[in-house]
């Protein structure tokens, strides 16, 4: 079973592996390459992108699935990735 965290990291590193690929696509550039080498370097960056729009996706469900915060004195839940509960939770909120 494969978990948000495990998910996350195996998507971090096919954006490591795109970036490396795009980082290679773009050290063949000199100015008088760039019209033979332009598209190869862009269709890179274009799955570098990509991989990283994946990557920021399963980081920030691994996240959501973090240990809820949880209110002693009222038992209300706190989710910290939503600002308003996260300042609640921080700053102080009124226990009903």
């Amino acid at each position: 079973m494969t978990t948000p965290a495990t998910a996350a990291l195996d998507a971090l590193k096919v954006y490591e592996t795109a970036a490396a690929a795009h980082l290679a696509a773009c050290k063949t550039h000199d100015d008088a390459a760039i019209a033979q080498t332009g598209n190869a370097c862009d269709a890179a960056e274009i799955a570098c992108d990509a991989a990283y729009e994946v990557a920021d996706a399963a980081r920030f469900a691994a996240a959501r699935r973090q240990v809820p915060r949880i209110c002693a004195e009222c038992s209300r839940v706190f989710d910290l990735l939503d600002d308003t509960d996260a300042q609640e939770w921080y700053y102080g909120h009124d226990c009903e």
